[in-house]
């Protein structure tokens, strides 16, 4: 809800922030301490804005057993470049740093006119967003007016052109009278503000040891969100990644926010221990929610044990590497060992011309350069030239995404190219995608194929690809459409998700050797006919399917299964003072959450001053699969002399003359003033705040 005295406030907050900002140097402050030799640093609470330095925000290197807790601070990065690097530490915590970009990395406006064959679209931008001349042709993406959601699959401009201040004409690369964009949609495309040059990601990880990274939201991004590379054993715990609602953006915008990022929320690259992401968000981002991969090299001749190589980039094949072997025909080898690398020079002319017939990046495809190599195995093998080598030690195996909420995004939901990993109790929405997609990728040579991987217990809705796909294709596979043989993937269970609103085949899974899918229920499957498969396995061998069924709409059993993680250290299943309210063909419940209790001096301490942390609001198509919505009234991002600003109660929705109404009781338990007859603890006011919409944003009106 829009902060009580917001107007009256705001301008003495951009004063007070504009002179925080002159006397407060953030990367100066962190970096002095570390030098001091402190171990714990702790940022004062403050929104700051900060100037890059050799293309990064703030930069942390080379450090050991440090805790850096930043709750309550936010970075204002300056330049569309870098906000943060974490690079060669070892057990180091970073918690609760928010990181928000202005200018921003895109602009966003409205389509004012089509040609004919929409090839061309003329746009206008939004006030409060970047201008045209920094428009840069990156992640164009057109979303519906009404729904604020994606309206139509990917657009590659040909070219962008500035017609003035305010307006772009878009030239796309194909068009068609038929296509569903139309005018009065909005657009989102990538902008660039980097005076002093810019490098991707906002947050980069660079061979890092147990690093974690705690309670990070990031509102924006020039490409990734989190990428990590070279690390061992990272953890993401309740990171977020969304779109900044209008009610919390410092910069005064004509419309709110449609984009978070411009590409992957979270992704690793070569990791020995795969990263643990443990109750985290994605949403509105341009591109896949999760990728978790490695590297695949070509071999290019084979004589007995000794391989011709090609490396991706680096070769990152190191002597007493475990291989993982893939053919060029789809089938996957045993796995062997690397006894010896060798550098041998460049990719030769006939090297690059196979390469340029396969089916791959474009990037790859025509402009790789590769360095070659000699790779001796322990034992003899036959591969055929374009088949696949990776380091089976460098892939992230042992991965963990457990309890996230995804969605909303034009790709993938979790993708995963790797073995020994769970991918357990996530919510996903909306992907474009598969939401959850286990398979190696040839396209952008990113290994591997899969062992022992569990996919249980998610809740998938509206999907607009095969909910759930696990899948393998070599080389020659891409070109013939075919599927790999069994054993591209073992031991695969696919157990428990409830797949809702979804094409099918719900489940579709090929190339699996030993594999179980059972106890998964589909709900209103879409185009479902007698002759359609819920399941559908292809080249798959040793396979169990057991009790999987069918919906055509929820039933229910009391109590209905329901938990939340938004604002706890823990997911949690306790409700109390439900309120929940149709709109349209949507139920939205509020709640009050967890903690329940008053005041106390001994939790004060704690996150929220040890209280409930808002109002969060949750919606259901069916009343069983629920999704966090948004936050209608979060503490954490109330001033201190709020008056609603602890223990938010029973809270209620109503809706009178097309307005929406948000009523409830909270309390203060910072500022005695705000507390009846000087107690503490007591939630001894009601507020009501009213809203053009059901999930907001509410106006503070009583």
């Amino acid at each position: 809800m829009v902060p009580y005295q917001m107007a009256i406030l705001l301008f003495a907050v951009v004063v007070a922030e504009s002179t925080a900002e002159e006397i407060f140097d953030l990367p100066g402050f962190i970096h002095g301490k570390l030098k001091a030799g402190e171990k714990r640093v702790v940022v004062p609470p403050g929104r700051y804005r900060v100037t890059p330095k050799d293309r990064q925000h703030l930069s942390l290197r080379n450090l050991q057993d440090v805790e850096i807790v930043a709750d309550g601070v936010e970075m204002v990065c300056t330049e569309t470049t870098r906000a943060l690097t974490v690079a060669h530490c070892r057990n180091v915590t970073v918690r609760g740093l928010v990181i928000d970009y202005d200018p921003l990395p895109f602009t966003q406006g409205r389509i004012v006119k089509l040609s004919d064959d929409k090839k061309i679209h003329e746009i206008e931008l939004f006030d409060g967003y970047p201008p045209a001349e920094m428009a840069r042709n990156f992640k164009y993406e057109i979303f519906s007016a009404e729904t604020r959601t994606l309206a139509t699959d990917d657009h590659y401009p040909q070219k962008v052109e500035v017609i003035d201040r305010r307006h772009l004409r878009v030239v796309n690369d194909r068009g068609s009278a038929k296509d569903p964009e139309k005018v009065g949609d909005l657009i989102v495309i990538g902008a660039e503000h980097a005076p002093g040059g810019s490098i991707p990601h906002a947050i980069e990880c660079a061979g890092n040891a147990n690093v974690r990274l705690e309670n990070i939201t990031l509102y924006a991004s020039n490409c990734f969100g989190f990428l990590e590379y070279d690390c061992d054993g990272s953890t993401y715990l309740r990171c977020r990644i969304d779109r900044r609602s209008p009610g919390d953006d410092p910069v005064r915008r004509a419309e709110p926010r449609l984009r978070s990022l411009n590409a992957d929320a979270y992704h690793s690259k070569h990791a020995i221990q795969g990263p643990a992401y443990i109750e985290c968000v994605a949403k509105y981002m341009g591109d896949d929610a999760v990728n978790i991969c490695g590297d695949y090299h070509m071999a290019m001749e084979c004589k007995g044990a000794e391989l011709r190589v090609l490396a991706k980039h680096k070769m990152n094949i190191a002597v007493g590497d475990p291989v993982e072997l893939f053919a060029y025909d789809g089938r996957r080898l045993p796995d062997a060992k690397a006894v010896k690398v060798e550098r041998v020079g460049k990719a030769t002319d006939a090297e690059k011309a196979f390469i340029r017939q396969q089916r791959m990046d474009e990037g790859l495809r025509t402009r790789w350069n590769a360095d070659a190599f000699t790779v001796t195995l322990d034992c003899e093998v036959v591969l055929p030239t374009g088949s696949l080598i990776a380091s089976a030690r460098r892939m992230g195996n042992g991965f963990r995404v457990q309890g996230c909420d995804f969605g909303f995004n034009r790709s993938r939901g979790i993708l995963i190219k790797a073995s020994d990993g769970k991918v357990i109790g996530n919510k996903l929405t909306g992907n474009w995608g598969p939401a959850i997609l286990v398979s190696p990728e040839y396209w952008w040579l990113e290994s591997g194929s899969s062992n022992n991987v569990e996919i249980r217990d998610n809740m998938i809705a509206e999907c607009r690809a095969r909910p759930i796909f696990v899948h393998a294709q070599g080389g020659a596979n891409l070109l013939t459409g075919k599927a790999a043989p069994s054993g591209a993937h073992n031991h695969i269970v696919v157990s428990g998700n409830t797949i809702a609103d979804s094409p099918t085949p719900n489940i579709e899974v090929t190339s699996t050797e030993n594999l179980k899918i059972e106890n998964n229920t589909f709900v209103s499957p879409k185009d479902a006919q007698p002759d359609r498969e819920m399941v559908r396995t292809v080249n798959c061998t040793q396979v169990t399917q057991t009790n999987n069924v069918v919906e055509s709409s929820m039933s229910y059993s009391n109590p209905l299964p329901f938990q939340y993680a938004e604002g706890q250290t823990e997911p949690r299943r306790e409700v109390r003072d439900p309120c929940i309210v149709r709109e349209g063909e949507t139920y939205y419940l509020v709640f009050t959450m967890w903690p329940f209790r008053g005041r106390d001096e001994k939790h004060l301490g704690d996150p929220d001053n040890g209280s409930s942390p808002g109002i969060a609001m949750y919606s259901s198509k069916d009343l069983k699969a629920w999704r966090f919505e948004n936050w209608l009234v979060k503490s954490s991002e109330l001033p201190e002399d709020c008056p609603y600003k602890n223990r938010f109660w029973a809270p209620e929705i109503h809706k009178l003359g097309g307005k929406f109404y948000l009523i409830f009781t909270a309390d203060n338990w910072l500022k005695k003033e705000f507390n009846p007859a000087g107690t503490w603890g007591t939630a001894g006011y009601a507020f009501v705040g009213v809203a053009d919409k059901v999930t907001g944003p509410y106006q503070h009106i009583t």
